[in-house]
């Protein structure tokens, strides 16, 4: 079907007949097309050349024994059907409107708290979903994040594993993944009488959303600056990220900073969770807490016996912003220039 062009394209997958739409990605010996079937339904079409070089069949029936797996887990993208020939294999999958890589290209990096807010949120609620399942995705990055009516769906899982029932991790002989995302584990092998063995686990995943926000932050990965030389960076135990307080004139909320952090930390064992990440300050603000509403009773009270009197206009300012500082501190927000104080009224 090489001559034939793009719009004319018919693929039969498991005795359903898929007209091409256009073609949506290519990668490797892989060409993802947008098709649709006789009811005008749209999906997406993954087909993968193994004719003359079948090593990839394991990988990808791996990947779709995981899809099944995760076919009714909403933060994933589901797997329609999938049949393999001699010469190919094709599965047809959920479509999606872009991926998280195109979204994130048309985000002017100004510090868009927000923007990042809403998107990250997204990303560990997938994450938290696939670690349910005891699944180690192992190359998270904006492209394998998929929007779908305005939610995001983990994609590609070539190289996800199942955390064994005896283990943390998943021990593998070669390095895998996508360089900018990679956490030093997963570069950081030990050497065994067997070969190099690499530990990788939901940490490791975790410093990839870790490098994901840093990049709706700055727009650049941690180590993105180093081209080359990242895996030589990511291997050395004085690795230090730096996080700049300001982007673009804005002061960056600390507990923003707090979630770059808990997710970058070279310690496997120390980094958060993505349960820890969404009940963090950042991704889960709250305007008061109750040593907040004790404190300021308290405090009402107390000067309502001290002074038994109306207070000033300028005095009731001064008690305004401060209970207002202590909600934006509370809230994680930047703060706002303060209000001037109206002028007392003239006397009768």
């Amino acid at each position: 079907m090489s001559g034939v062009p793009e719009h004319q394209k018919v693929f039969s997958v498991q005795g359903t007949l898929y007209t091409v739409r256009k073609c949506i990605g290519t990668g490797g010996t892989s060409v993802v097309y947008e098709i649709n079937d006789k009811n005008n339904c749209s999906f997406a079409l993954k087909r993968v050349d193994i004719h003359g070089n079948p090593a990839p069949l394991n990988s990808l029936r791996g990947e779709i024994e995981l899809l099944q797996h995760l076919s009714s887990e909403a933060r994933v993208v589901q797997l329609i059907s999938y049949e393999i020939t001699e010469k190919s294999l094709m599965l047809v999958m959920e479509l999606g409107e872009m991926d998280l890589r195109v979204l994130l290209k048309h985000n002017d990096f100004g510090l868009n708290t927000a923007f990042i807010r809403y998107w990250a949120t997204e990303v560990f609620l997938c994450v938290k979903a696939v670690h349910s399942y005891e699944i180690v995705h192992s190359d998270l990055k904006p492209e394998n994040f998929l929007v779908v009516k305005g939610h995001l769906k983990i994609i590609d899982f070539g190289i996800a594993n199942i955390v064994p029932d005896y283990t943390v991790n998943v021990h593998r002989d070669t390095k895998m993944g996508t360089v900018s995302y990679m956490a030093p584990e997963a570069v950081c092998g030990q050497t065994t009488f067997q070969g190099p063995d690499f530990k990788v686990g939901k940490p490791t995943d975790i410093w990839s959303c870790g490098c994901i926000l840093y990049k709706m932050v700055y727009g650049c990965t941690p180590l993105e600056q180093y081209g080359r030389q990242q895996l030589a960076v990511l291997e050395s135990e004085s690795l230090q990220i730096n996080f700049p307080k300001v982007v673009k004139s804005r002061r960056i909320p600390k507990g923003l900073l707090e979630l770059m952090h808990g997710c970058l930390i070279r310690d496997p064992k120390k980094r958060l969770t993505a349960e820890e990440a969404l009940q963090g300050i950042f991704l889960n603000p709250r305007s008061v807490d109750f040593e907040f509403i004790q404190d300021l009773i308290v405090k009402s009270v107390a000067w309502g016996q001290k002074f038994k009197s109306e207070p000033t206009t300028e005095r009731l300012h001064d008690l305004i912003q401060g209970v207002w500082t202590k909600v934006i501190e509370l809230n994680d927000m930047d703060l706002e220039p303060e209000p001037e104080p109206h002028p007392d009224p003239p006397a009768n």
